[in-house]
């Protein structure tokens, strides 16, 4: 019996309190101020994580393209600047291939490196290149920069010189 009677209150009771109406827009608020303080967070992260993943990508097939000219080169040396070219170069020969590869600038000079410039989405490349006093190795760094100039990514390897055209 005591079923029923609670049962018939419930059906009895018509729409909300004023309480209740206010403690659901309260929390329905906070949900909203919680929601607007976490997405710009989340959204800075993943700009981040995602122009990481593209300077990898970048620095990644640039230093693919660099170590494959180097690797195989019989003659390799870094080129000072002059007044007639005021850009450093890495210069080499590979069999009777003779190539330059410019420390800063276009990429478009390197061979072996598919060069689009949207790949690059405003980013900025700069090498630089490092002969062990042997000549036996190159130490080849590719840094990438932001619109800003900040660095975004550095890699750094070690490519050792066979001297033989594969």
């Amino acid at each position: 019996m005591r079923l029923d009677c609670i049962s018939r209150k419930l059906r009895e009771r018509r729409g909300f309190t004023l309480l209740e109406v206010i403690l659901a827009t309260a929390m329905v608020s906070i949900f909203f101020v919680m929601a607007a303080m976490i997405i710009p967070t989340w959204y800075k992260a993943y700009t981040k994580t995602t122009q990481l993943n593209h300077a990898r990508q970048i620095a990644d097939s640039v230093m693919g393209a660099v170590e494959g000219q180097v690797r195989f080169a019989n003659q390799v040396e870094v080129l000072a600047p002059t007044e007639s070219d005021p850009v450093q170069r890495l210069t080499g020969l590979s069999g009777s291939h003779r190539f330059q590869i410019p420390m800063q600038g276009s990429t478009g000079y390197i061979d072996g490196l598919v060069y689009d410039e949207d790949f690059f989405l405003n980013h900025e490349l700069a090498l630089s290149f490092s002969l062990s006093p042997d000549h036996s190795y190159c130490d080849v760094t590719v840094e990438i920069l932001a619109e800003d100039g900040s660095r975004v990514l550095q890699k750094q390897r070690a490519v050792m010189l066979s001297g033989e055209n594969p």
